[in-house]
């Protein structure tokens, strides 16, 4: 089994005939066994100096491995929000196009209802003059059959009097039926 020795700047275990350290990469030399205090003092310096560089790398590194596990991390959060902010986008562009697309049905619906509310006026425009037409035929016919009654009533039998009205009474309520359809057909136009 090979000796090992720890390494003066970083403290990890090597073998004893290694001439770098494989943690720190700290050049290690052999020195006989009496060297001169200056020469001791130097190494012991140097070691020192290349310690805190060591330690100086480390933390360097280590802050580099963080940041870029950070970046990664970020870099993570910001394909997923552009994922997000596209599918939102094509969401928002297939609801616009669908909601431009109902626009222009509810649109051309509306066109078509106003047309058919301009003729189902024009409709029961001329309904009400026509029955404001039958209310006048019927007033004047009244008029009339009153007249006529009020002048051959002393020259006619009370059988053909009884026969007249009932021409008459047929006449008007022929008018009055006319009158009614003509007013459900104006009620079913303000409906329609």
């Amino acid at each position: 089994m090979n000796q090992l020795n720890n390494c003066p700047v970083c403290g990890s275990a090597h073998e004893i005939n290694a001439l770098f350290c494989s943690q720190c990469g700290w050049e290690f030399r052999v020195f006989p066994d009496t060297i001169p205090e200056s020469v001791l003092s130097n190494e012991e310096k140097r070691i020192e100096k290349y310690r805190i560089e060591y330690e100086r790398t480390r933390k360097h590194r280590e802050k580099i491995a963080e940041l870029n596990t950070t970046i990664s991390s970020l870099k993570e959060e910001i394909e997923s929000l552009i994922k997000k902010h596209n599918d939102s986008e094509a969401t928002l562009q297939n609801g616009l196009k669908q909601t431009e697309s109902e626009l222009m049905d509810t649109r051309s619906e509306c066109e078509i209802a106003e047309k058919k509310v301009s003729e189902l006026a024009k409709k029961l425009s001329a309904q009400l003059l026509k029955l404001e037409q039958l209310t006048v035929d019927n007033l004047s016919l009244k008029k009339n059959m009153s007249d006529l009654i009020e002048k051959y009533k002393g020259y006619v039998s009370p059988e053909e009097m009884d026969s007249f009205k009932k021409a008459i009474k047929k006449r008007i309520d022929k008018l009055y039926e006319e009158i009614a359809y003509q007013k459900d057909e104006i009620d079913r136009l303000r409906k329609g």
